[in-house]
């Protein structure tokens, strides 16, 4: 049998037997935003809850700083020491998604991981904060990934990634907005029985002139 035969029987195969693609049955990088339970569940809390006082209490102790990773670590590194195994230690990014990531810890021991800031669910509330106040500003996508390059904070944020984070936010922003409006048609009632007038003027006055706008 010649080399070319051989070839054409190797390359044979019977039909119907096709080799099978591998399946990934990973985590994408997209899937710890795409989960909205975190959002749609605080929003429910937040439309049964009876306080609308909106008080909010903030820890001054939390807030973010921007440091050079290796300039930091590979100084800590120097000084200090695993407790367990009273040997030294090293620090490494693992796992960086936007601008979260997870700091890698590495002595005899093993190794241990910490978050690089809360998370919200799967996803680092680090990248839904840029996304909301980039947002504010009026910049998108495009604009967050040129200020992460230009900062040298990593690649940015996929596309998949920001859109999952819009659908998080847009339900939040839509349930304080739910409640903000009810909240101040309760007080405009209150206000009304107050001056004897009825609790649902301002109601009848918005129906009229909706009425007045469609016959014009």
């Amino acid at each position: 049998m010649d080399k070319k035969s051989v070839n054409q029987t190797a390359k044979w195969r019977r039909p119907g037997s096709q080799r099978k693609k591998r399946k990934f049955h990973g985590v994408l990088p997209h899937e710890h935003e795409a989960n909205t339970s975190y959002a749609s569940a605080s929003a429910s809390k937040l439309q049964q809850s009876e306080d609308t006082s909106f008080d909010v209490h903030v820890d001054q102790t939390t807030g973010y700083s921007i440091l050079q990773f290796f300039l930091v670590f590979s100084t800590l590194q120097e000084y200090l020491k695993c407790k367990t195994c009273d040997k030294d230690v090293s620090f490494t990014k693992y796992g960086q998604r936007g601008l979260g990531f997870k700091v890698c810890i590495t002595c005899k021991c093993g190794k241990r991981y910490i978050n690089s800031c809360h998370m919200i669910s799967t996803g680092y509330e680090i990248n839904r904060r840029l996304v909301y106040i980039m947002r504010l500003i009026g910049v998108g996508l495009s604009g967050i990934n040129k200020f992460c390059g230009l900062m040298e904070l990593g690649t940015g944020i996929s596309s998949s990634i920001y859109y999952k984070i819009i659908d998080s936010i847009s339900i939040a922003v839509k349930s304080v907005f739910d409640v903000v409006m009810l909240k101040a048609v309760r007080e405009e009632k209150l206000l009304n029985a107050q001056h004897g007038e009825p609790e649902d003027i301002l109601t009848i006055k918005l129906l009229q002139s909706m009425r007045e706008k469609e016959r014009n």
